[in-house]
């Protein structure tokens, strides 16, 4: 999953900036500590911005 996410977050930098990227990171850290935590995945944050 963090291999995926980090993929997806440069993908957001070359589309969408810096920015984006940085917001994308953070949510993107958010789902992957729930899933450590062992939280259903329908109890994630969404992905998207």
């Amino acid at each position: 999953m963090h291999a995926e996410n980090t993929k997806e977050c440069s993908d957001v930098t070359r589309d969408q900036g810096k920015r984006a990227s940085a917001i994308y990171r953070v949510r993107a850290m958010a789902r992957y500590v729930a899933c450590l935590a062992g939280k259903p995945e329908d109890q994630w944050p969404p992905p998207t911005l």
